[in-house]
C-alpha cells in the first residue's frame, strides 16, 4: 500500500471478505473481535477470524498512520 486510498479500498475490500465468510459459515455480520470470542463457532472458525484481525489491524494501522 501506498495511498491512503490504496488503504480505505482494501478496507472495503476487507469488509466483503468477512461477509462473505460469515455468510458461507452461517455466522452473523458482527465484528471479527466479537465473532473470535463467541461461543459455538469451530477452532477453524476461530482460526480463520484471529488471521482475519490481524490482516485489518494492520491496514487500520496504517490508515492511523497515514492520517
Amino acid at each position: 500500500m501506498t495511498t491512503t486510498a490504496e488503504a480505505e479500498q482494501k478496507l472495503k475490500d476487507l469488509t466483503a471478505k468477512v461477509n462473505a465468510y460469515c455468510d458461507a459459515n452461517g455466522l452473523p455480520h458482527e465484528s471479527a473481535d466479537e465473532l473470535a470470542l463467541a461461543d459455538g463457532i469451530t477452532d477453524d472458525q476461530r482460526r480463520w477470524l484471529n488471521a482475519f484481525i490481524e490482516e485489518w489491524d494492520g491496514v487500520a494501522d496504517y490508515c492511523t498512520v497515514r492520517t
